[in-house]
């Protein structure tokens, strides 16, 4: 079986991953730091996607590609156009009427001051949405105010908290008819929260775009982890010092001494190298080691 080493756990190096081992390989992929996907808003921009990027994103699952683009809020208050989006993301493109956004008290979550940019945003471009401070709390505990986004969207993956928020939630809803509500980016890291919240109040609903580092990154990492471990590519953390060839493999040199050989390494380091491919079992044209 012909071996693949894949470096790089982003949206390229999963792709080529999965790719091989679709064609039969085995394939070992190195996990470094955390690269641009993992840093990503959530949002899928740039041209149209193909076929194959449909497959790709089918097989990770949790991703939204709508017919026509999708309006989504982010955290500067403006609105994004996206030709996809993290499920867990509110589209705002096919609502008309008011939308309610939870008005909360988080260091980082000024609903108010969010509400003010998208309405301006969305009058500048036609949209016939307007914009309701909804007065609920999704805080439970003293000091949750300075906590990151991730730790609160790490803690509604416990299913009894994420209870109590849609329970508050539905209370905060029963005064007022909404197209739509707005959250803050807290709906979970694991578990679908933003397909349970949207079975669970009946109505559209999402949270803006994520922040570098934010949850829609980590979602992303957790999906690329259980596909990994559903077709059965094994990941090694670590970062490649050097790749150089040795008695007919290819040899990588990680940090630590830890040494990983292949018939094929395949860098996926995004903005670094741009991608490379490299076959051992190429012309000897092509075999001079490199770092």
């Amino acid at each position: 079986m012909t071996r693949v080493l894949v470096v790089g756990g982003g949206i390229a190096g999963t792709a080529a991953a999965l790719a091989a081992r679709s064609a039969g390989a085995r394939v070992t992929v190195v996990l470094g730091r955390p690269g641009a996907t993992s840093l990503a808003s959530g949002a899928l921009h740039g041209p149209p996607l193909t076929e194959d990027d449909g497959a790709l994103l089918a097989t990770l699952g949790g991703v939204i590609l709508p017919g026509a683009p999708a309006h989504l809020l982010s955290p500067a208050g403006v609105l994004r156009p996206a030709r996809g989006y993290d499920e867990a993301l509110f589209d705002i493109a096919p609502l008309r009427g008011e939308v309610a956004v939870v008005a909360g008290e988080h260091r980082a979550w000024h609903g108010e001051a969010l509400i003010r940019g998208w309405t301006a945003h969305a009058e500048a471009k036609s949209i016939d949405v307007a914009f309701r401070t909804l007065p609920v709390s999704l805080l439970e505990s003293p000091g949750e105010e300075l906590a990151s986004d991730a730790e609160l969207a790490a803690a509604h993956d416990d299913d009894a908290r994420w209870e109590r928020a849609v329970g508050r939630l539905q209370d905060a809803l029963r005064s007022h008819t909404f197209a739509g509500l707005c959250v803050p980016p807290w709906l979970g890291l694991r578990a679908r929260r933003g397909v349970a919240l949207r079975e669970a109040l009946g109505l559209p609903c999402g949270e803006p775009m994520s922040l570098p580092g934010g949850p829609a990154g980590l979602r992303f990492e957790a999906r690329r982890d259980a596909a990994f471990a559903a077709h059965g590519i094994d990941a090694l953390p670590g970062e490649v010092r050097r790749v150089r060839l040795h008695e007919g493999w290819v040899v990588a040199e990680l940090a630590g001494a830890t040494l990983a050989h292949a018939d094929a390494v395949v860098l996926c380091t995004g903005g670094l190298l741009g991608g490379l491919a490299y076959n051992s079992t190429a012309g000897e044209a092509a075999r001079a080691p490199f770092r």
